[in-house]
């Protein structure tokens, strides 16, 4: 009865978590986890799963040693409550603790919660599809969840008829492909391209799950990381549309993976440039480039100009003709991109290395257009931009990838426009 009333207070009241510990009440909501009676057990994992809400309570429960026990209450037929409240309570254990997720990998928590991804009840898988999205952003669980397998059942929960199991898995499959190149490799062999494409698309009734889309779409950019991911890609029923309609949205979070998957498809598929060309994708790209006046999204702005690059040295003079119909004009839009100060001490160094990335690929970008049309080379001298790669020349000097192109957009004026 007590058990239960600690459940109800911590279930209906955020405060009451402080309270708890404050009461010197942690200790025993550990101790009846390992209780005889199913309910007890339930109680005390809900009441474990609302206290680690709270920062403070997180630490301070693990150091009890609250996991082993939730797991232990996986282990046998729990029951669909027991299941329920011992999964909840790991999720909330996990949620941004890195200590936290070690200990679940080290005690064996994967390999107890990877069959009820299969289970029949749709609460228990959905709550096992988000146990691996709080773990997977760990380096050793990512690997972990390759090697037992967990991957395969994650791409086949997104086309889970519960919408918050299709959140949950897109968002694990985010997470275990990002600076993982061999989950990377084994989503594509095992399919994950077309279902995660599918929660790009708007749904027949209802608006869209925006949460959904960006962890689908990120984990698109993540796995789209070689030419045979990129060829599925482009080739999907599909193809490029979905990701171009993200980008059109109004808000940088979309726009971000969004931008990011088609720059790798067009930097490893010679095909995917023509595929951006049939989504009617090209504009969109330019618009985006605008960020750069503001010194804005410098990612957005850096994958933008580096599809540009890469359409560029795919098609030549075709995809230069093209660009140009474009309004406004995209030349002076990339000379733009060419001059982001990063020299305040307000950017760390993540910041100074997208402003570099975005001033590397707008001088590639204007390189291999130059190359291939007078029409963007006199675009490029009319608005001054000989003087503005000069100047990108100048700041790129521990910069090799921005000196290249910036000496490589200067090679090619001066063969098309000797004047210059």
């Amino acid at each position: 009865a007590a058990m239960a009333a600690i459940m109800s207070v911590c279930t209906h009241d955020p405060k009451a978590a402080a309270a708890i510990r404050e009461a010197e009440g942690l200790r025993p909501l550990v101790h009846f986890l390992s209780s005889a009676a199913p309910l007890t057990r339930a109680a005390a994992a809900v009441a474990v799963e609302k206290c680690a809400a709270n920062e403070a309570n997180k630490e301070l429960l693990r150091e009890l040693g609250a996991i082993e026990p939730l797991l232990q209450m996986l282990s046998g037929a729990p029951g669909v409550d027991v299941l329920s409240s011992a999964l909840g309570a790991l999720c909330s254990m996990c949620h941004g603790q890195d200590e936290a997720r070690q200990l679940v990998r080290l005690q064996g928590g994967l390999r107890r919660v990877l069959p009820l991804l299969y289970d029949k009840h749709d609460r228990v898988a959905s709550l096992a599809a988000q146990f691996f999205y709080e773990v997977s952003p760990n380096a050793e669980v990512k690997v972990a969840m390759r090697l037992s397998d967990a991957l395969r059942p994650l791409i086949a929960l997104l086309s889970s008829p519960v919408a918050d199991t299709r959140l949950a898995a897109a968002g694990a499959l985010m997470y275990a492909t990002q600076n993982e190149a061999t989950n990377q490799l084994k989503c594509r062999e095992l399919g994950a391209i077309v279902p995660l494409l599918s929660l790009l698309e708007a749904p027949n009734e209802g608006p869209p799950d925006r949460e959904c889309q960006r962890r689908a779409a990120w984990a698109l950019s993540n796995v789209v990381s070689d030419p045979p991911a990129s060829r599925a890609l482009c080739a999907a029923p599909t193809g490029l549309s979905p990701l171009v309609e993200l980008m059109r949205l109004p808000d940088a979070d979309m726009q971000r993976p969004a931008a990011a998957a088609i720059f790798n498809a067009t930097a490893n598929d010679p095909a995917a440039p023509a595929a951006l060309a049939a989504a009617g994708g090209l504009d969109i790209f330019v618009v985006l480039l605008r960020y750069a006046a503001n010194d804005e999204n410098p990612d957005v702005v850096a994958w933008s100009a580096g599809t540009l690059l890469n359409c560029a040295a795919g098609r030549g003079a075709d995809f230069a003709a093209e660009l140009l119909a474009i309004s406004p004009p995209p030349v002076a839009a990339l000379v733009g991109c060419l001059a982001p100060d990063v020299t305040d001490e307000k950017y760390d160094d993540a910041q100074v290395a997208l402003y570099e990335l975005q001033r590397a690929n707008a001088a590639g970008a204007l390189m291999n257009l130059v190359a291939v049309s007078d029409s963007v080379t006199a675009k490029l001298l009319e608005c001054n931009g000989v003087k503005a790669l000069a100047d990108a020349l100048a700041a790129s000097r521990e910069d090799a990838l921005g000196a290249c192109f910036a000496a490589g957009a200067l090679a090619n004026v001066l063969l098309m426009a000797p004047s210059a």
